[in-house]
């Protein structure tokens, strides 16, 4: 695929664009579901929200996404390793890193293609994993209306691939405010944007972005750079849109395109937010690209910027949930490996509104 540049020059974004709550209701109106939820027509919903306001160590870690992008960011987070358990420092210390920890994910099920138009039922669907992720119930196949499983509520909830974030966050952090729950929403993506153009006192910046086009289009990159850059203060900044593709010189690819599509600034940073893509295989090819030991030094080295950054969404991802659960002393601190769990939203068989409920899936080891 022909890589393209993209160039994002803003004027200043409305606030409801930039940050969600219950004053901004009337600039931007929720969703129905939302909106019964709040009137209390939806009293199981709010009662899940204000019953698992505050996260607690016995809660898990959840994943809400696509299939492939959850299981490839639960099996990282079990396999982390890059902490002193004890003191935090970063160093391996042979346990895992989010060790006696519950990582689960709900993945897959039914949703309208991005683009498609129908964005109203992809934000409710976004609210309605989002509730699930809080919820302790599990129904033990799609034809169980009453619910026989059980399961953890959350602690830290996941948006692993940017699309939920996109058409649902407004809707979900709306909920939030106005219930008092505290749980925090995450996504990959933005904690990388914001890294990244976070700081930098209103300098412009150039940046790329490595995606799966087959998971997430490039119009959802393009949109969501665009609010973290008028959101940190850089609304000059501009951003290219790669496919990942083979994971084979990647890093090679992407500056040959850029260069030979006439970007003429250098790179301030890469943002690899494709999990698919092994962070050490990516790290290990920015290395040969800055060594003076290699010719190549000579014209890809020129094309990254004297502090460029490369970010990877899964290094960013465990980075952030470490830092998070040892701040607020949220770990279970039992000693076992990391357990993985997966649930397949479905139809609710007693609902004729289209809700889902969450039933066990199959989960194969990568």
């Amino acid at each position: 695929m022909k890589i393209q540049a993209y160039v994002c020059a803003f004027a200043a974004l409305a606030a409801a664009a930039v940050s969600c709550g219950p004053r901004e209701t009337g600039l931007r109106p929720t969703i129905p579901y939302v909106e019964e939820i709040l009137d209390g027509s939806r009293a199981r919903e709010r009662s899940l929200l204000e019953d698992y306001a505050v996260p607690v160590p016995s809660g898990g870690i959840c994943m809400i996404g696509s299939s492939d992008v959850c299981y490839a960011y639960a099996d990282y987070l079990a396999a982390y390793d890059r902490r002193d358990n004890v003191d935090g420092s970063r160093q391996s210390d042979g346990l895992p890193d989010f060790a006696g920890e519950t990582i689960a994910c709900i993945a897959g099920g039914r949703l309208p293609a991005p683009g498609s138009g129908d964005t109203l039922e992809l934000r409710r669907q976004a609210v309605m994993r989002y509730i699930c992720a809080l919820d302790t119930l599990v129904h033990i196949s799609p034809y169980d209306p009453d619910g026989f499983g059980g399961k953890r509520t959350s602690k830290l909830v996941v948006f692993a691939d940017p699309c939920m974030c996109e058409y649902g966050m407004f809707d979900i952090d709306t909920l939030k405010k106005v219930s008092g729950n505290s749980v925090p929403v995450v996504s990959p993506l933005d904690l990388m944007l914001d890294t990244v153009l976070g700081g930098r006192g209103g300098a412009s910046l150039n940046i790329g972005i490595v995606h799966d086009p087959e998971l997430v289009p490039q119009e959802v990159y393009l949109t969501r750079f665009r609010r973290a850059a008028e959101r940190n203060g850089v609304p000059g900044s501009t951003c290219i849109v790669f496919p990942s593709g083979s994971a084979d010189s990647l890093l090679h690819r992407l500056v040959g395109g850029y260069a030979s599509a006439g970007g003429l600034r250098p790179l301030d940073a890469v943002i690899v937010d494709d999990p698919g893509v092994e962070p050490d295989s990516v790290k290990t090819e920015l290395a040969d690209m800055l060594s003076v030991m290699n010719a190549s030094s000579l014209t890809y080295g020129r094309m990254l910027a004297p502090d460029f950054r490369m970010l990877h969404c899964c290094d960013a991802l465990a980075d952030y949930a470490y830092d998070f659960l040892r701040s607020r002393n949220l770990f279970t601190h039992d000693i076992a490996f990391p357990e993985i769990e997966l649930f397949r939203p479905v139809p609710n068989p007693g609902s004729e509104e289209g809700e889902i409920i969450l039933v066990p899936d199959l989960y194969v080891q990568n």
